[in-house]
């Protein structure tokens, strides 16, 4: 399977991420209805411990191996 985007992925589905348990990814499914999560930091903010989920994560502008901004 390939990344996960906390955009898009079902419930379910964020459990499989490493570093997102069921309280966290409650968290990422209620701020989605609003609006896009568009940063590590929300992701870790949302309870998600970061430095194990992220290989893991697909989120638009951000690159996984670097944390680094690359424009979107």
């Amino acid at each position: 399977d390939g990344p996960v985007d906390p955009n898009t992925a079902s419930f379910k589905e964020l459990l499989t991420v490493p570093g997102i348990g069921p309280v966290s990814a409650g968290r990422i499914i209620r701020i989605r209805k609003r609006r896009r999560i568009e940063s590590p930091e929300e992701l870790s903010e949302l309870g998600v411990a970061l430095k194990r989920a992220w290989p893991y994560l697909l989120l638009r502008g951000w690159r996984q191996s670097t944390l680094r901004w690359w424009g979107s």
